[in-house]
């Protein structure tokens, strides 16, 4: 016998069952599949991997930081130092409201490790529904990720986590607009922050990499080495090149679907 219960993918069924029949809007179906599929996130899946993410050396000065922080646009950034092996550690994190107040106290001499604050570390297999309940009752917005050696892995931030809650909906027009932009003849222009689910469910593609999660990510991994404008690799019926560059960051992708990428090559 069966309880009173039914499973996740039960009910999900029903609530897709009932925005075909026009019972709920598809809007409310997204809120539901997303309220129930954060629960067994981890933060791995929604991390900004290392390699993406801009840092700032601890011997920098506020005055150096500051320009990166602008350049960027970060309201925070992680603070890193490198041992005598190369061995990179996050040693504590800039806010840019800090950097600011320093450059304009006459402290843009100051070295960054002077004045970080303490880096908020979490393993990746923590679950972001408990992390966002800490980040909200300790209030600090940037989270650094550490592997299960303890190395760095990556950053979540406070809006990673809502966005991963909700971001679905409040992204559902700009995805169309801004995040995937159709070209002729069937090419996608594709922000490298995008994650590869997303560039999946949207162009039916079956991405995955053990250490990326990001389309920009993907690309960087599966070409080994610091990214050029145009570099690209071959997939199953569709090609993905390098079409901006953010620093080391693959910015923009060009998605071409093969059958267009030979005819242009020929």
């Amino acid at each position: 016998d069966q309880g009173p219960f039914i499973s996740e993918t039960e009910f999900l069924g029903i609530v897709e069952a009932a925005a075909k029949d026009s019972v709920i809007e598809v809007e409310e179906q997204q809120m539901i599949k997303s309220v129930i599929e954060f629960g067994d996130t981890v933060v791995r899946e929604i991390m900004r991997p290392r390699g993406e993410v801009v840092t700032v050396q601890d011997t920098a000065t506020v005055r150096e930081a500051l320009e990166i922080a602008l350049e960027h646009q970060f309201s925070r950034m992680p603070v890193i130092r490198t041992d005598d092996d190369d061995i990179v550690d996050v040693s504590g994190t800039v806010n840019t409201k800090d950097l600011i107040r320093l450059e304009r106290s006459g402290r843009g001499s100051d070295v960054v490790g002077n004045v970080m604050r303490e880096a908020h570390i979490v393993p990746e297999g923590k679950l972001v529904s408990e992390l966002m309940r800490e980040m909200q009752r300790s209030q600090f917005h940037l989270t650094v990720v550490a592997d299960e050696y303890g190395a760095f892995s990556g950053i979540v931030t406070l809006e990673d986590c809502l966005e991963e809650l909700v971001g679905e909906i409040g992204d559902e027009h700009d995805d169309a607009d801004t995040r995937f932009r159709p070209q002729a003849e069937g090419a996608v222009l594709i922000e490298g922050a995008v994650s590869l689910d997303d560039v999946n469910t949207q162009l039916g593609t079956a991405l995955i990499h053990d250490e990326y999660d990001t389309i920009g990510g993907y690309l960087f991994g599966v070409i080994g080495r610091l990214p050029r404008i145009g570099d690209g690799v071959d997939e199953q019926g569709f090609r993905l090149c390098v079409e901006e560059l953010d620093g080391r960051r693959i910015a923009l992708v060009r998605y071409v679907p093969t059958a267009r990428a030979s005819a242009s090559n020929d």
